[in-house]
Order: structure tokens, then C-alpha cells, then sequence
């Protein structure tokens, strides 16, 4: 491995900890350090949940007049944790429901800010704390960052802007561990560190030196590729074509509690007659493991989610059902290790190039379809907007027609 990192068993312990003692050459001594060193800092999770807590603002529910249910048509999304399932709501809200408000800008500042700020926090821990050293400058400005968000994470709005602000103002500092080469390595090192990261990181270190200002302009894109985490179940109506109502009702399924967690949640999306269920699925899942397993590949829980749901009592009588594999650009882009290329042999996924690997992929969801119920099956690009609009206007008179 060539750059920062490489294998070792020494955890950086020359680095000197806060208000830690002069070190010693004992062994024992050494050994009492690096277990002090290690319980410094917050988790990343636990950074996550506390950067959650600060930026989370009251949810407020417009009234919709009430609709003659004849006119009312009523889609569940249902699908893995980091799927696309949060884009495809913000995009809908976009392409058909009149864009974004002026407090949801707003909002969008502190978000992106927010995730930011975890995505960066999660790798910088990982540097300091991970099985491998890597250059000992790049470890102690990792350790600084560590220090200034750990010392100002403390469960409120106000504090959360104040650490934001010591960010930025050495934003480029940051960078010297911050890069996207150190990231790409520190995965190959730790696989199980994706487990992270239901999103891609790519526009973390694409837009870092445009967001990372107190007063950046939020953008319509940034609303769709900057994925604050959420849970529970969300609904969102919206008029369509002649007083149609389209009733989107979308689990976001990751947070601190772990995403399996939350499906014991889908039946309840069930209460009331369902017209289509779209089941969304990440092309690029095999590369990642489950947040609250990391032992668990994302593609294979996703398969084992889509065969319980495609026949399942809940959903049996539901004429409708749709199959959206999201993220074929990440997987265009993506670099496919010797260990990806053993995993996708094994699954009998062809490799040889993206179409391949996509294909191959369909298919293995199509197989668990034994009754021919999957009505649709399409390959998109979650943060491609016109493809979006595209996609829902044709989908949605589909069904509308279909009724």
C-alpha cells in the first residue's frame, strides 16, 4: 500500500494525549496508554447520535384537506438502510411538489454542516484509534480535531454551531487527513468501517471547500446528496394530476438503535389500503456492511428483506410492486478489490465491467420473485434529477392508470 497508512500493530502511542502524563518506555505503561488514549474520545456513533440530538428540529405537519378515497393513491417505499429511499422523497418533493422553502435552506446549512462533521469525525477517529499508524503529522492533526469536537459535542444547538465555527476557521488543516486517497485507504484496511456510512462520501470531499464557510448558499443539489440520518416512519402528501392525492409513506431506517431494528415498524405503513410498494436496493451494496452488523454484507440482507416482503402475508394483495436498484453511478466509478471480485464469484455475479455486475444483480433479485409479482424492475440514479422526474411522472401514471 502506497500514502499514509500502512499494517502495523503500533496505534500511534508517541502521540501525547491531553492532560495524559509524560509516557514511559515500560511496556506495561505503554500498554496503560493506548487503553487511556483509546476511551478519550467519543465514538463515532456516539458523535453521530450527539450531532443528531443538537441539530434535530421540531417536526411540523401541514393539514391536507381531506380527500374522497377514491382519489387517494397511496405508495409505501420500503428497502435497505442507505438505498436511496431519503433521495427519492427529497427528490419527489423537487420535481412535484413546488422545491424546497426558504426555512428548509435554512436548515440545509446546518445539515450539511452537521454531516459534515461526523463524516470527518469518523475518519479522523479511525486514523487515531485504527490497527494501522499512518504519518505521524496526519495522526496528530486527526488527534486535534478529535479534541476540539469531543470537548464542544455536548447536546445543543447552540454549542453545535460554536464547534462548527472552530471547524471552519482551520478548514483547511483538516484537510491534511481529510482527503478522500486517506479514506479509500482506511477502507481497504477496515472494511467494517463502511458500516458507517449509509450514503456516499464522494461529495463530502468534492464540496469540502464550498460548504465549509458560516455563510454558504445552500444549493438544490445539497439538499439531495448531503443525507442527514433519520428514522421512524415519514409521510409526506402532495397533489398529482387532478386532485390525485400521492401518499408517500417512507421509512428511514438508520440510527443509533441499528437499521433491522426499525422494520419491525414497515407493517404499521400497512394500516391503510396500499396501491403500489416500491422496494429500493443499492447497486453497490456488496461492498459495504450493515450498520448494526458488521459482520452482515448490505447486499445480502437486502435479498434476504426483499424475499420476506415480495410474498409476504402484508403485502400479498398488493397488485403493484416495483423493484428501483439506486446508485449505478457510485458503482460506475467504483474500484473493485481483489476481496469485492471473490465476494461476487461466490454470488455467481459476473465481474467483468458495471453492466455486468448490474445485470447480474437484477437478476439475483428477480430469482427470489417465484410468483411473477414484481411489476417493474429499473435501474437509477437517486441524484440525477431529471432522470428522477422522469421516472415518477411515468411511474405514477402507470399505476394511476392501472387502477
Amino acid at each position: 500500500m502506497v500514502g499514509f497508512l500502512h499494517s502495523s500493530g503500533n496505534n500511534g502511542d508517541d502521540l501525547q494525549e491531553p492532560k495524559s502524563p509524560t509516557r514511559t518506555n515500560s511496556n506495561a505503561s505503554n500498554n496503560a496508554q493506548t487503553q487511556r488514549k483509546k476511551s478519550t474520545f467519543l465514538s463515532p456513533t456516539q458523535v453521530a447520535t450527539s450531532l443528531a440530538d443538537m441539530s434535530e428540529g421540531k417536526r411540523r405537519s401541514s393539514l391536507v384537506p381531506e380527500t374522497p378515497e377514491s382519489n387517494k393513491l397511496r405508495i409505501v417505499l420500503i428497502g435497505g438502510g442507505g438505498s436511496g429511499k431519503t433521495t427519492l422523497f427529497k427528490q419527489r418533493k423537487l420535481v412535484l411538489g413546488g422545491g424546497f422553502s426558504e426555512r428548509e435552506y435554512e436548515q440545509a446549512r446546518l445539515i450539511v454542516h452537521t454531516e459534515l462533521l461526523h463524516v470527518m469525525y469518523s475518519l479522523a477517529y479511525e486514523l487515531y484509534n485504527g490497527d494501522f499508524v499512518s504519518n505521524e503529522n496526519v495522526k496528530q492533526i486527526a488527534h486535534d480535531f478529535l479534541k476540539i469536537v469531543s470537548e464542544k459535542c455536548n447536546h445543543n444547538e447552540h454549542a453545535l454551531i460554536n464547534c462548527i465555527e472552530h471547524i471552519i476557521e482551520k478548514s483547511q488543516l483538516w484537510k491534511t487527513f481529510f482527503t478522500k486517497e486517506i479514506f479509500k485507504q482506511v477502507m481497504e484496511f477496515n472494511p467494517k468501517f463502511s458500516s458507517l456510512f449509509n450514503f456516499s462520501v464522494d461529495p463530502y470531499f468534492s464540496e469540502y471547500d464550498r460548504v465549509m464557510h458560516m455563510d454558504f448558499k445552500p444549493l438544490e443539489k445539497d439538499h439531495i446528496v448531503f443525507q442527514k440520518k433519520t428514522t421512524g416512519i415519514v409521510e409526506s402528501s402532495f397533489e398529482y394530476m387532478n386532485s390525485f392525492i400521492v401518499h408517500l409513506s417512507i421509512t428511514f431506517r438508520f440510527d443509533s438503535g441499528g437499521q433491522r431494528n426499525e422494520r419491525k415498524k414497515w407493517p404499521n405503513m400497512f394500516s391503510q389500503p396500499v396501491d403500489s410498494v416500491w422496494f429500493v436496493g443499492s447497486l453497490s451494496d456488496f461492498t459495504k456492511m450493515c450498520y448494526e452488523n458488521n459482520t452482515l454484507n448490505r447486499f445480502e440482507d437486502s435479498l434476504a428483506v426483499f424475499s420476506d416482503w415480495i410474498d409476504s402475508n402484508t403485502t400479498k394483495n398488493i397488485r403493484d410492486f416495483r423493484l428501483i436498484l439506486t446508485h449505478a453511478d457510485e458503482l460506475e466509478e467504483m474500484h473493485i478489490s481483489p476481496e469485492t471480485i471473490s465476494f461476487l464469484k461466490s454470488n455467481l455475479i459476473p465481474h467483468g465491467n458495471a453492466k455486468e455486475i448490474i445485470d447480474g444483480i437484477t437478476a439475483k433479485y428477480q430469482l427470489l420473485d417465484k410468483n411473477n409479482r414484481l411489476t417493474q424492475v429499473s435501474v437509477i440514479n437517486c441524484t440525477d434529477t431529471e432522470q428522477i422526474r422522469d421516472y415518477l411522472t411515468t411511474t405514477l401514471n402507470s399505476i394511476i392508470d392501472g387502477r
